[in-house]
């Protein structure tokens, strides 16, 4: 039960080339324009562990939640040996589906890496088109006020303990939408990458 106790969240062992982008480098920001078009600013964070410089293309395709491709970002970045750059990408999508409490939209951005036509690296990241805002007024959801219904949850469950799997993850974060909640607050430590995912999917 006990964290210090040893292993309890799964662990996976990834080999990648010496260039590549970094764990986590892909970051996606939709903006609101106008009712009908939205910005998608785009940072991709490259590693180059070897001991030349790389001059790379990157290319983000974003596809929505049916797959259909929505569109592509790419560019080009130069990345000295032994260094990290990042790139900074912009494409817009026109009328997205949005992310919301009761419909949770997801869009999946599919980033690739190349060096001349050699793929490096390829990653992908799931995001959601919406807007978020605070006034005096409260907490405002796509434009609308929205009141937080939330639970602060720890990271372990009952007799499983720490190593919660995902299963009886999703189980109880549906039960709290089931009981009217919207926002989840984890309590104590970092929650595994699979509670974020459920919560993206389900409108928490």
């Amino acid at each position: 039960w006990y964290q210090g106790a040893g292993i309890y969240r799964p662990v996976r062992l990834v080999i990648t080339e010496p260039v590549h982008v970094e764990t986590w480098g892909v970051f996606l920001h939709p903006e609101k324009q106008t009712e009908e078009i939205w910005r998608l600013p785009a940072e991709v964070e490259i590693a180059n562990d070897g001991f030349r410089g790389a001059l790379l293309r990157v290319e983000s395709a974003i596809f929505a939640p049916d797959g259909a491709p929505a569109v592509t970002l790419s560019g080009e970045i130069v990345v000295p040996a032994r260094d990290k750059a990042t790139l900074r990408l912009f494409g817009q999508v026109h009328c997205p589906e949005i992310w919301d409490l009761d419909t949770p939209r997801l869009y999946t951005a599919r980033t690739r890496l190349y060096e001349g036509e050699t793929l490096l690296d390829e990653v992908s990241d799931r995001f959601g088109f919406r807007t978020l805002g605070w006034s005096e007024e409260g907490f405002f959801l796509n434009g609308r006020r929205v009141e937080l219904k939330g639970v602060c949850c720890h990271q372990d469950f009952g007799l499983t303990g720490k190593s919660v799997p995902p299963r009886v993850q999703r189980y109880r974060l549906e039960l709290m939408k089931e009981m009217g909640a919207n926002a989840y607050r984890t309590a104590h430590y970092p929650h595994h990458a699979y509670t974020m995912d459920v919560a993206d999917e389900i409108g928490m």
